[in-house]
Parts: C-alpha cells; structure tokens; sequence
C-alpha cells in the first residue's frame, strides 16, 4: 500500500545541480502489482511498472509520483545525474540533432551533410558545456 506522491526532485543536492532523475527497478514484476511510476510531462501523464533490471531516466524538473503497491514488495533504486549541459532545451536540441547525426550516417554514411552536422553538433557543444 506504499506510494510517493505528486513531486519535484530537489533541484541542488550535496551542492550538486540534479537534471535526471532515474528509477532502476530491483523487484521482478511478478513480485508486485500496481507501483507505477507516473511523470506528468507537456504532454499530459505517463506511467510504467519497472521490473527488476528496468531503468527510467526522465528531466528532473518533471512533476511525478509512484502509485500504490496493491500487492507484493515493489523495491527500486533512484538516483540523478548533472549533465554538462544546463539547460533542458538545449539538451533536447542536442538530442534531436544527435539523432539526425546517426539517420544521416546509417542513409548516406560520412556525408557532406553528416560533416555539416557534426560541426554544428559539436560547436553547439562547446558553447552550452558547463565545464
């Protein structure tokens, strides 16, 4: 009958900045029931059941809650990570063009386009890092 309610991660933790939060599950599904993790993103809400093995990693400025367990022991690992990367937007764009990067080399391989990218993947790198 456990659950974690509607929540933000604390921003600083240690005097560390915290910009993922993950969920890695220990407990097989079979050993509980219910106990989803449910993050509320632009898009409305979402929800999983982690088993054992399984890990979630979400921006860490997202509202979420695990839900109660109904049945069994549902046991999980949290934990954050501080991206050299501040800002979520800016992330967000490195991904999108990170995975335009890699369609670009499996269609035409070492392109003039994938070089195009690559330089501003890697300029916009450079300029966001916070190292």
């Amino acid at each position: 009958g456990e659950y974690y309610g509607t929540h933000m991660d604390d921003s600083l933790m240690n005097g560390v900045r915290t910009d993922i939060s993950f969920t890695l599950g220990l407990s097989p599904l079979s050993d509980f029931e219910g106990g989803e993790l449910v993050i509320e993103d632009a898009s409305g809400e979402r929800s999983w059941r982690l088993g054992q093995g399984d890990i979630l990693m979400y921006p860490s400025h997202y509202l979420h809650r695990v839900n109660s367990v109904t049945k069994g022991e549902r046991l999980a690992m949290i934990g954050w990570v501080q991206s050299l990367v501040k800002r979520p937007s800016h992330r967000e764009l490195l991904f999108d063009l990170e995975q335009s990067l890699k369609a670009e080399f499996d269609t035409n391989g070492k392109s003039e386009n994938f070089d195009r990218l690559t330089k501003v993947f890697h300029n916009l790198l450079r300029e966001w890092a916070d190292v």
